[in-house]
């Protein structure tokens, strides 16, 4: 059998079960990610991983994600948590491991979606803080949805509204979610999730790495740091992105794939498309 994330959180809660906690004690849930552990983040930790193990060498081992279990916290909060961030470690980088396949990846998403339908009928504030802490779907400026590509799983990726234009917003993906979603769409993909190529139905040859990134020093936050993609060879900057790995706009891939990305949002998840 699989080892994988529920199976931990099942031996966990057992464990914690069978001991008294106090404000002195502290637990720390932990699993290390299977699969690419790509470095989106651009030196810092990979996204939404806590932190990168570190040999005694100083080289990479991977990384993990954990979630601190102490006296006054929910558990069952924390619990269902840490499975949401194993779930969607697995979709920026468009793998499986950790017990996360395709049958556990979509019963993950449809039950975000069942869930998020309820908010509107709770009847306080207080029970949909409560939910909206076991949610991933959230409707904010920026938040995650799920798009139904016409192959399952469906995929989870990031959108953000536009501050100056009410009801207009664009959808992100991570590199590793443009380069799934080219193979998905039948397009010849040479490279891996963080580093590839591909021939557009435009006929225009692209090429993204996350190398292509360029920090600025000194700066804070990243709205003053360089993204770009290669268009036939030549730079193309990318302007108003949503985060360091997440650069890809729908418009983009649209270009690449022929496919129009807001048509495949779910259903029900936010105000836009309800």
């Amino acid at each position: 059998m699989i080892f994988g994330v529920q199976n931990l959180i099942d031996a966990f809660e057992q464990f914690l079960g069978e001991k008294r906690l106090t404000d002195e004690v502290q637990y720390y849930l932990r699993m290390y990610m299977q699969g690419p552990c790509y470095d989106l983040g651009h030196g810092g930790s990979v996204p939404p991983s806590d932190n990168d193990s570190i040999d005694k060498s100083s080289k990479k081992k991977g990384c993990y994600i954990e979630r601190q279990i102490y006296f006054a916290v929910n558990r069952q909060e924390l619990c269902q948590q840490f499975y949401n961030d194993v779930m969607t470690f697995h979709q920026l980088m468009a793998s499986y491991g950790n017990g996360v396949n395709k049958e556990t990846s979509q019963a993950w998403a449809e039950n975000q979606l069942r869930l998020v339908k309820l908010l509107p009928d709770l009847p306080s504030e207080e029970k949909r803080d409560s939910l909206l802490k076991l949610l991933v779907v959230q409707d904010d400026y920026v938040s995650s949805v799920f798009i139904d590509t016409g192959m399952k799983p469906y995929m989870l990726v990031t959108l953000s509204k536009k501050e100056e234009s009410p009801g207009s917003y664009n959808l992100f993906f991570t590199y590793p979610q443009l380069h799934a979603f080219c193979l998905r769409s039948g397009l010849q993909v040479q490279g891996s999730g963080d580093h590839f190529s591909v021939k557009g139905v435009d006929g225009i040859y692209y090429e993204f790495s996350s190398q292509f990134y360029k920090e600025k020093k000194g700066a804070i936050g990243f709205d003053e740091d360089i993204c770009y993609y290669l268009r036939n060879g030549s730079k193309i900057f990318v302007k108003n992105f949503s985060s360091p790995y997440k650069c890809i706009s729908d418009a983009l891939v649209r270009r690449i794939t022929g496919r129009d990305i807001k048509r495949m949002v779910v259903n029900g998840q936010i105000s836009l498309n309800r």
